[in-house]
């Protein structure tokens, strides 16, 4: 097994939503650039979903990510209370003893005085009798880390350097009062013992990663040992602003649309690499995108996928014709189903026209241009398209020189009889 570079940490929830995918595409690539592994870590801190987990996992494998270790931290409470334990030694953990009530009494007066919203640490002047005598009455303490007066600065892999000055941020709540491990305590400590040297993560991670690498030089790691990335968040291309909305869409959804997991991960690789201060998602990319990837895509790769009856010469007709896999039903339907086509001015008198001057035989690759030769015509004529609206019931979409065979004689002239 190699050694583990880089990391992707989600909460077992739901399906793997495109900012997540991200996400973990930027943490694998980052792994393989270095010759490591990928560990898959599971934020369950508030218990395992079984159910979660494997639907994310066939989301993560089909967008092609693979990893080398996978763990749970709602299995490995052992190693963060020795982590807290060690903290509370080092006078880097304090009991408090406030409720949600008094924090936001605390907050809002310090807005209503214009003092910065941070944590005020009244309980570092907790005396040892006043903490026995709230535990007397009954009262647990959580345990807050003791935040370092100092600034955490880096060389950002996206958003080039970053700091953060820690006075600015409240003191995090690392063990609740129940005992339990909260994220921060539990992903500094996963960092540490998996030898994790790379991370990407979201923009919005920027504080809590200041965080943790003052919790691991709290714990007698080099905060630096690890090189951070932070992806800008998606902007929607269109509206200019941040599109959450388009990071909460799942792979499972753009699955279901027909979007080919090749170009997803090539378009989000593409956006992770232009390193723009937003990223800029752009649905016609993607689906331009998509559209290279289909036309790609050779027909035993497909046939699994194609509507039953569908053959080679399908495929070869309509591939570079369609954004997405699922559109091939369209055009099976236009070739074998029943097509009922708009009537417009002027289709009455080709259709008759072309009835009478189509060419004998079997329709072949050569009858459509036969037969536009047989009306006068070519492909670029208006009543062309009129012809290939009556055949079709589309206005565009594959040469008609292959779709023609397809038809065949009998269809073509039943469609032609419906509208002359």
């Amino acid at each position: 097994m190699r050694p583990c570079q880089a990391r992707f940490a989600v909460a077992p929830a739901g399906a793997l939503t495109l900012a997540q995918a991200r996400i973990a595409l930027a943490n694998a690539d980052l792994a393989a650039d270095a010759g490591g592994g990928l560990a898959l870590r599971w934020d369950d801190l508030g218990g395992a979903d079984a159910a979660a987990c494997e639907r994310m996992r066939r989301d993560l494998r089909w967008l092609g990510v693979v990893w080398d270790v996978e763990i749970f931290q709602s299995e490995r409470a052992g190693l963060y209370a020795a982590a807290a334990e060690k903290l509370k030694a080092a006078r880097r953990l304090y009991p408090c003893f406030e409720n949600d009530d008094e924090l936001r009494i605390k907050r809002e007066h310090r807005a209503r005085i214009g003092r910065p919203i941070v944590y005020d640490r009244a309980m570092l002047k907790l005396t040892p009798a006043q903490r026995a005598a709230a535990e007397a009455n009954g009262k647990r303490p959580y345990w807050r880390f003791l935040l370092s007066e100092r600034e955490i600065a880096w060389k950002d892999g996206y958003l080039g350097r970053q700091q953060v000055k820690l006075p600015t941020l409240s003191d995090p709540v690392l063990v609740r009062a129940d005992g339990g491990a909260q994220p921060s305590l539990a992903g500094a400590v996963d960092d540490i013992e998996l030898g994790i040297g790379l991370c990407a993560r979201s923009a919005d991670d920027i504080a809590n990663s200041a965080i943790q690498a003052d919790i691991r030089a709290a714990l007698g790691e080099n905060p630096g040992r690890i090189a951070l990335s932070h992806l800008p968040a998606l902007h929607d291309a269109d509206a200019g602003k941040r599109a959450r909305g388009l990071e909460k869409l799942t792979l499972h959804q753009l699955r279901q649309d027909g979007i080919e997991a090749a170009a997803l991960a090539a378009y989000l690789r593409a956006l992770n690499a232009a390193l723009d201060r937003p990223a800029r998602f752009a649905f016609g990319e993607l689906l331009a995108m998509n559209r290279g990837v289909v036309a790609a895509l050779a027909y035993d790769a497909v046939a699994a996928r194609l509507p039953e009856g569908a053959d080679a010469a399908f495929w070869a007709a309509i591939r570079d014709h369609i954004d997405r896999l699922p559109e091939a039903r369209i055009w099976w339907g236009v070739v074998h189903g029943e097509t009922v086509a708009p009537i417009l001015d002027g289709a009455a008198d080709i259709c008759a026209m072309a009835l009478a001057r189509m060419p004998d035989g079997p329709c072949d690759a050569g009858s459509w241009s036969a037969w536009l030769a047989a009306l006068g015509i070519d492909a670029a004529d208006p009543q062309a398209g009129l012809l290939y609206l009556a055949l079709t019931g589309e206005e565009a979409g594959p040469p008609m020189d292959d779709l023609l065979p397809l038809l065949g004689r009998a269809r073509a002239q039943q469609r032609l009889r419906a509208v002359a």
